[in-house]
């Protein structure tokens, strides 16, 4: 699942999971994957204190309202993507594609993160 972040605190946040730097603006979305969400805030997960600790707003317990008020200031927001249905043809399909220039800034973004990760993690084939 995909999820638009908005940083609503006054400080930009820079983390990086799998490989990818993810920059969180204040006031301007990101589009990231669950599991990313879930790396850098706890995002559905019920204990923030590992996440608040990793990302140094709780470095005693009598910080940890101060944290949770710097965390609850990231607002996410739950995406789809909605592929074709089975009875259009691929030439339908293909014929409907969407430019590059065409999309958000931020869809754009994460493509582009993907496809530089995809290709630093492509290994040379082996034989045995």
């Amino acid at each position: 699942m995909l999820l638009r972040v908005t940083n609503k605190n006054s400080f930009t946040l820079v983390d990086k999971y799998d490989g990818i730097e993810y920059t969180f603006k204040p006031n301007e979305p990101v589009v990231i994957e669950e599991e990313a969400a879930r790396h850098f805030f706890g995002y559905g997960t019920p204990d923030k204190v590992p996440y608040l600790v990793r990302q140094g707003w709780c470095v005693s317990s009598d910080k940890t309202d101060d944290a949770m008020k710097k965390l609850n200031n990231f607002v996410f927001e739950q995406g789809s993507v909605e592929f074709k249905g089975a009875d259009e043809t691929e030439s339908e399909m293909a014929n409907e594609s969407v430019e590059d220039d065409d999309l958000p800034a931020d869809v754009l973004e994460l493509k582009n993160k993907v496809k530089s990760t995809q290709k630093a993690s492509r290994l040379p084939p082996t034989t045995m």
